[in-house]
């Protein structure tokens, strides 16, 4: 009966929806890991046991509970006789399996609300991010738009608005721009109640406006009537997407136009360049081709007194370079020509050369009859303005590269410069580096050889411990000088100058008789007041020096 109810107990227990599961299942796992318990109940003696029955009874217990049951004897009746009940059968392992299945439940439970907020809290900062992010960009494009508006005059949808004669184009644009980029927007309109509202209501409309604008629309409450309600207006149907595109458009018309206008430049630099190269190679053939003829015509020009020869060769070059030009054609009569007949034909293309045009005579028809050809319509002074032009784009071109050589040139020797400064910088504090390092090693090393060379004497001092007469004290005061002045390592300690200074500065601060007192003292204690003595006397000797007042045998 008792494990049936057990049994019920557990199932209720495992099949219930408390949030108390873990408390119920511990409380179970306690009641079956305990295993078999006693459960007294009174029996028809009621006499109270004495000593001994008491400890049988506990000792039927402790068996009992770890499973080596030894009945009790009969030899009296027991007060209070032990009933076993049978204990769970439920195991161990599957309450472990049942703590463990609860924990994952609620780790799960607790899980999935932490990604749900987590997911709500993502999707309102990108709703959010995206509309700051549009609001920007549009608000940026509009107004590179506007800018390419005015020279190009690129045609968008709002037609309107682009051919109107107004002069705020660029407030009209942006005003498109907000109203497409931000959507439904809150138009406040008075209602019923004129009242003003007060901070409270101020501050749930922005609230309001705010949640509308990221997706999160929360209405305000009813408790008062709110003056200004604001009613929402449908967007505009004009995309984002087609804006930019138009955008785009717009940008690549005016590309285009800049592309066309460089290459028409290009064109008409290329041609001006060809133009003016063909014209200087007219004009140094045509002066190759005057010389020829004027040594040619050397003979001819004896016949003509009144010209000189500079106007001859004028003419040629006249001739040459803007026309009119001789064509000599045959004629019926194709008699060849007497001499004279040739002398006047030369003299008749003289003559037409300079502008002095005498027609033949009719005694005779001329076997080759001259015929005048229209000259050329481009004249001197265009060429020359072309051959300017060429020679000051040259020019341009010849100073633009010399700055671009200045320049790189300029920025190399700064580059050189800035390296050539670290360089020596770098240089510098390693010899620095160096040089403090090797003094130190130098300076240790020297000291280690004043040491070993002072051993001695030094442990004679420090050997003396009581002094009988005035001449003992002398020496040991010569001795500590000595010493003294060789340690600092500040000049010759053999020459006179630099022992009296020493013994000058010494005797300030140490007088002979105090070796009295120094002989009572232990050895370690001597060498340190010998080192502090000669600490203190170098520091004397060298202000001496800084101050020009003494400093003997000390090298700088």
């Amino acid at each position: 009966m008792c494990s049936t109810k057990a049994k019920l107990s557990n199932e209720k227990i495992l099949d219930s929806k408390s949030p108390m599961k873990k408390k119920a299942i511990t409380a179970l796992f306690r009641r079956v890991i305990k295993g078999p318990q006693l459960q007294v109940s009174a029996v028809k003696d009621r006499t109270v046991p004495s000593e001994e029955e008491k400890r049988k009874i506990a000792e039927h217990s402790l068996h009992s509970d770890i499973g080596d049951y030894a009945p009790p004897t009969k030899k009296r009746r027991m007060a209070h006789q032990p009933k076993v009940i049978e204990p769970n059968k439920t195991s161990v392992l599957e309450i472990m399996k049942l703590l463990d299945l609860a924990d994952a439940d609620e780790q799960k439970k607790k899980k999935i609300g932490k990604m749900k907020e987590a997911a709500q809290q993502e999707r309102r900062r990108k709703v959010a991010e995206n509309v700051r992010s549009q609001m920007f960009i549009a608000q940026r494009e509009a107004t590179i738009e506007v800018d390419q508006l005015r020279s190009t005059k690129a045609k968008l949808s709002n037609e309107k608005i682009l051919d109107s004669k107004s002069p705020m184009k660029k407030k009209a644009i942006t005003a498109l721009f907000r109203r497409v980029i931000k959507g439904p927007q809150l138009q406040v309109s008075a209602v019923k109640d004129r009242t003003v509202p007060s901070e409270e209501e101020k501050r749930k409309i922005a609230e309001h406006s705010l949640h509308s604008d990221i997706g999160d629309y929360a209405p305000p409450t009813k408790k008062r009537r709110m003056a200004h309600q604001p009613k929402v207006i449908e967007p505009n149907k004009t995309s984002v997407l087609e804006i930019m595109k138009l955008l785009d458009l717009a940008d690549a018309d005016e590309q285009k136009k800049k592309k066309i206008g460089k290459m028409k430049e290009a064109a008409q630099e290329e041609r001006r360049r060809k133009v003016a190269e063909n014209y200087r190679n007219q004009m140094f053939i045509a002066q190759r081709e005057a010389m020829i003829e004027v040594d040619q015509r050397k003979i001819v020009t004896s016949l003509v007194t009144s010209l000189t020869k500079k106007k001859a060769i004028n003419a040629v070059f006249r001739r040459v370079i803007r026309g009119p030009q001789l064509q000599a054609s045959a004629v019926k009569d194709l008699t060849v020509p007497r001499k004279e007949e040739k002398r006047k034909i030369t003299e008749h293309n003289l003559l037409s050369d300079i502008g002095e045009y005498v027609p033949p005579t009719k005694t005779r028809r001329i076997a080759y009859q001259p015929k005048v050809i229209e000259p050329n319509k481009t004249s001197v002074l265009e060429i020359m303005k072309l051959l300017d032009l060429a020679d000051a784009d040259e020019q341009k071109k010849k100073k633009i590269g010399k700055m671009k050589e200045a320049a790189q040139q300029e920025r190399r020797r700064k580059v050189a410069e800035n390296v050539r400064s670290q360089m020596f910088i770098a240089q510098r504090e390693a010899t620095i580096e160096v040089d403090q390092f090797f003094r130190g090693d130098v300076i240790r090393k020297c000291r280690q050889r004043l040491e070993k060379k002072l051993c001695p004497l030094i442990s004679e001092i420090c050997e003396i411990s009581r002094v009988a007469a005035d001449r003992d004290i002398e020496k040991i005061y010569q001795k500590i000088l000595i010493v003294i002045t060789m340690m600092s390592g500040l000049g010759n300690s053999m020459t006179p100058p630099v022992l009296k200074e020493a013994a000058m500065a010494l005797q300030t601060v140490y007088l002979p008789s105090e070796v009295t007192n120094f002989v009572t003292y232990s050895r370690k204690a001597k060498n340190k007041q010998l080192v502090e003595l000669m600490s203190i006397v170098a520091g004397i000797r060298l202000f001496n020096k800084d101050c020009q007042r003494g400093g003997q045998g000390i090298d700088n």
